[in-house]
């Protein structure tokens, strides 16, 4: 069957979200054409809201709607201990743990020349200055190995000059990178690899 121009523009936009294929797509366009208009202009204007209002707190680059986020404006946090995670996803997971008092900083992707992001795009220059600054004590970094990597070649001096305390928290053998760079990983096994962390302190 062939669908309108419009309907087809719709299927291929929702196939723009994570794990969303075409037939998917086409099940979720008739549901939100079929279904109550109310619901469907509600989520149309509440992602057009979103997109404009939405940005990145100046501090830890996560998500908001506000310069600094509620998580950095929090004077309970201690802001010398920073855990680095590849997205704001990450910071939603972690925070629902409620084991974490630092503050965090978001990459907001991976080194990736070919897509255009090199070392500024994904932060490492301002991570890098705030090493140098002092303003960090310790580093937990919550990410896959391949970006452990690099993050590592990138700021390496500045972690040395400064001594900043680095944890690569471990459980089961497991890195907490690996773990919160799976997707599928649980709560409760995420909740123990900070619990673990918390007793050998």
């Amino acid at each position: 069957m062939k669908f309108s121009p419009l309907l087809s523009d719709l299927i291929k936009s929702l196939q723009v979200l994570p794990g969303v294929g075409p037939k998917t797509a086409k099940r979720m366009a008739m549901s939100l054409l079929g279904g109550n208009e109310a619901d469907a202009k509600n989520l149309a204007n509440n992602l057009s809201r979103a997109i404009d209002l939405i940005g990145t707190c100046q501090n830890c680059r996560v998500l908001s709607e506000d310069q600094i986020c509620s998580i950095c404006n929090d004077s309970s946090r201690d802001s010398t201990q920073v855990c680095v995670v590849e997205n704001t996803s990450q910071v939603v997971q972690i925070e629902e743990l409620g084991g974490f008092k630092g503050i965090y900083f978001v990459l907001g992707g991976y080194l990736s020349p070919i897509e255009g992001r090199g070392p500024n795009e994904i932060g490492l220059s301002e991570l890098n200055s705030k090493a140098l600054s002092g303003e960090i004590k310790e580093l937990i970094l919550a990410f896959n190995s391949c970006i452990f990597v690099m993050l590592m070649i990138g700021i390496q001096n500045s972690l040395n000059k400064k001594k900043v305390n680095l944890v690569l928290t471990e459980t089961v053998s497991l890195p907490i990178s690996f773990i919160i760079g799976t997707s599928f990983i649980s709560g409760s096994l995420l909740g123990g690899v900070f619990s673990v962390r918390k007793k050998k302190e």
